[in-house]
């Protein structure tokens, strides 16, 4: 009993079982059963959660009063702020910060947008135990997580990637997506017919691997709604 209260003890105080200083951690999630599993875990990985937020608000206020040495947000998160944009606002201001999202959707298109935005990576939701004390350790070391293995290389806004993938058409039509212009407006911007359009976007979901929805916001995490439109005249919204 002397023994779990002393273990009790230097968990509280961020201390590994030596004593030692533990990294600390940031973590938000609107689970408080989360909370106590990461807390947990994360002792057993070596690490500390100095704090458990459960909305953006209390973990920009944290992350500035605290200055953690790394963060681990879920993705979905009641209110209006995603995990996404609180990881982004967070390495703008902590920008050595190790910073990954946890979620139990991962796939492509966040994939790409973590990638873009230089987060360390993704944890999964739901995966075994000794894989999240595993992860946790990593992401407190600084090192890139990604549960997504798509067989293909990562697409950059580098437009130099693109041109063996995709037609002069498809490229200039990016900026169109993202922007999340109609069929009409890009088929006039880009000087084809309407079918053209619809033939690029399917085309396009082909080669990024994603669903029609995910199409506006992969190209929108990747930044190409700023891409200049200097192939042709910009179409009035």
């Amino acid at each position: 009993m002397a023994e779990l209260s002393q273990s009790a003890s230097l968990e509280q105080r961020g201390q590994d079982p030596h004593g030692l200083a533990m990294p600390r951690g940031l973590f938000m999630d609107d689970s408080l059963f989360t909370h106590e599993l990461l807390t947990t875990v994360g002792y057993k990985a070596g690490v500390s959660f100095v704090s458990k937020c459960i909305n953006a608000e209390e973990a920009f206020e944290a992350a500035l009063k605290l200055e953690p040495d790394f963060a681990l947000l879920d993705l979905r998160i009641p209110g209006k702020t995603s995990g996404l944009v609180v990881a982004i606002k967070l390495k703008r201001e902590f920008p050595d910060m190790p910073i990954a999202l946890f979620t139990g959707e991962p796939g492509v298109a966040i994939e790409h947008q973590v990638r873009y935005h230089g987060l360390n990576g993704i944890i999964t939701k739901g995966c075994h135990l000794n894989e999240l004390i595993t992860s946790l350790k990593a992401l407190a070391g600084g090192a890139e997580l990604w549960q997504v293995e798509s067989g293909r290389p990562f697409i950059s806004q580098n437009l130099d990637e693109w041109e063996s993938l995709l037609s002069d058409n498809e490229i200039a039509a990016l900026p169109c997506f993202a922007r999340s212009w109609v069929d009409t407006q890009i088929a006039k911007a880009v000087n084809v017919d309407v079918q053209t359009v619809c033939d690029m976007r399917s085309r396009l979901q082909r080669v990024l691997e994603l669903e029609d929805f995910e199409l506006v916001d992969t190209l929108t995490g990747m930044g190409f709604q700023y891409l200049e439109l200097n192939r042709f005249d910009p179409v009035e919204l």
